[in-house]
Formats: C-alpha cells, sequence, structure tokens
C-alpha cells in the first residue's frame, strides 16, 4: 500500500508539472483567444501583421507533428522537455520588450518547435506511462489541471484590466506569468521526472 501510495504521489506531480508546462507553453500563441486587440495594441501590429504571426505558428505546428513523435524516439525525454521549456520561456520573456515584427515571426515560429515538435509528443509519452491500468484517468486529471491554470491566469489577466485600463501593462504582465511559469515546470520537471528505457525505443542522444 505504501508503494502505491509514493506511486500515485509521484504520478500526481508529474501530472500537475506537465501540466503548468503545457499552459505556459501554449500561453503567448493562445492569448488571441481572449486579449486579441491587446496583443495588436501593445506590438504595434496590424490585423494583417498580427494574423500572419499565427498563420506561422500554426503552419510551423502542422510540420512539427509529422516529425515530433520521431523525434521523441530517439532523444531523451528529458532534454526535450527540458529544452522546450528553458527556450520558450526565454521567448515569452524576450516578447514583453516589444521586439519588431520580423523578430516576432522568428518568435513565434520557434514556439511552434517547442511546443509541439519538442513538447507535445514527449508529454504525452510520459503521460501515457504514468499509469498501466488509469490511463484515461492520468489524462483527464491532466486537461482538468491545465484548464484551471489557464483560466486562472486569464482570471488575473482581466483583473489586472479592469483595475489598471492599461493594456500594455495587462499583455505584458500575463506573458510574464507565462515565462515565469516555464521555468517553474522546468524545475520541478528536473527534480522529479527520472527517465528510464521505457521513453525510449533506440540509442539515446
Amino acid at each position: 500500500m505504501r508503494v502505491k501510495k509514493k506511486n500515485n504521489n509521484s504520478s500526481l506531480v508529474m501530472i500537475v508539472t506537465l501540466a503548468c508546462a503545457n499552459t505556459a507553453l501554449y500561453g503567448l500563441p493562445f492569448m488571441k483567444s481572449q486579449f486579441y486587440d491587446i496583443m495588436r495594441e501593445t506590438l504595434h501590429l496590424t490585423n494583417i501583421q498580427l494574423s500572419t504571426l499565427f498563420s506561422i505558428y500554426g503552419t510551423v505546428c502542422m510540420v512539427s507533428y509529422l516529425i515530433g513523435g520521431v523525434l521523441s524516439d530517439y532523444i531523451s525525454v528529458k532534454k526535450l522537455l527540458l529544452s522546450a521549456l528553458i527556450i520558450s520561456g526565454f521567448l515569452h520573456i524576450s516578447v514583453i520588450a516589444v521586439p519588431s515584427y520580423i523578430v516576432l515571426c522568428f518568435i513565434f515560429a520557434v514556439m511552434a518547435v517547442t511546443s509541439v515538435l519538442m513538447f507535445y509528443p514527449s508529454s504525452m509519452k510520459v503521460l501515457n506511462s504514468l499509469s498501466s491500468e488509469k490511463k484515461g484517468s492520468v489524462f483527464g486529471n491532466y486537461i482538468v489541471v491545465v484548464d484551471v491554470l489557464g483560466i486562472l491566469i486569464v482570471g488575473i489577466g482581466l483583473i489586472f484590466l479592469m483595475r489598471n485600463k492599461n493594456n500594455t501593462f495587462v499583455f505584458k504582465s500575463i506573458v510574464g506569468l507565462y515565462g515565469i511559469l516555464h521555468f517553474i515546470a522546468a524545475f520541478f520537471l528536473n527534480i522529479f521526472f527520472k527517465e528510464n528505457k521505457k521513453y525510449v525505443v533506440s540509442k539515446r542522444i
């Protein structure tokens, strides 16, 4: 019974950690749902330019889905997850400085690589291995935590907006929260995730 409880606790930690990582990695691209106008205003973009950024992100994501799964079979899952979080974390923080449109195009393209090619297949592989009997519960709990975290961050943004009426402050605050969440998730992942042979099918890099 003690062993089972320990395993359950470990699984819960990993579920929460991966959920935090998911929320962080998809933070900026998915802000368009609630904060499209604020993004456009703060980044000094036209509707066409901002739409182009999302198109770049979507296109790179589509290509990344094709090769991400293969990549996770040959490279350390832990290295992929940590690299995705660290790279994307710095990219989110860099957006606070309001870079040029060309730089934003590059940032959105790389964020697609980190979130889909590097993180998504690796995280699914880890989640799939957490429970041999209750995989549905694992994925269900994972999605619940992702949704709750997303609602909390959006809620914080709306509170900032109501109190400050400053679009630039709201945008930078939310992006900053997403950026910090990357490094929090990376910290816990590095400590609690113990990789073993079941995560790879070939020689690991």
